[in-house]
């Protein structure tokens, strides 16, 4: 039986997303691949931007919906940001670089992630965000790949939160 690996996290403010996004970031070791999902408006990109911000990716964050992949460099480490909304089969993702610089990134995060979950799933942070009925509300289901990860998640947001 597979044991669960799946956290829960409840957003009632951009800040509590923000927060969120800090843990995450303490949490993930060099190399580390988050799959971000939600409908439009969950709060992807948001939670992209404090995860890359705590990782101190700040200077020139924008969202890749229109170039698809950005990459963030910073005292010689860097960051893929990923954002697959545009793409209409995995195969297109091929002709911007991502796998050619996968490897080599500290960090990857990636919006939209459906077309490639087979390829990256496994080995990856897996968060699901649903929009909830009360204004500006968001449930966060993360699922880690492995012990270690779950772990280290769970000790950073029981951290944060003060459980």
């Amino acid at each position: 039986m597979e044991e669960d690996r799946t956290l829960e996290f409840f957003s009632g403010s951009e800040q509590d997303t923000k927060r969120l996004g800090e843990a995450l970031a303490r949490s993930l070791g060099s190399g580390d691949v988050i799959l971000l999902r939600g409908d439009l408006a969950a709060g992807k990109t948001a939670l992209a931007r404090s995860i890359f911000s705590a990782r101190g990716f700040e200077k020139g964050f924008c969202s890749p919906t229109f170039s698809i992949v950005n990459i963030y460099e910073d005292h010689g480490a860097s960051a893929v940001h990923a954002d697959l909304y545009r793409l209409s089969d995995a195969e297109e993702l091929v002709y911007t670089g991502f796998y050619d610089i996968l490897p080599d990134a500290d960090i990857v995060v990636v919006e939209w992630p459906e077309l490639i979950e087979d390829e990256l799933g496994d080995n990856s942070t897996v968060i699901d965000i649903d929009i909830l009925p009360e204004e500006g509300k968001r449930m966060f289901r993360i699922c880690a790949p492995d012990e270690r990860t779950y772990l280290r998640l769970k000790e950073e947001l029981n951290a944060d939160t003060g459980r």
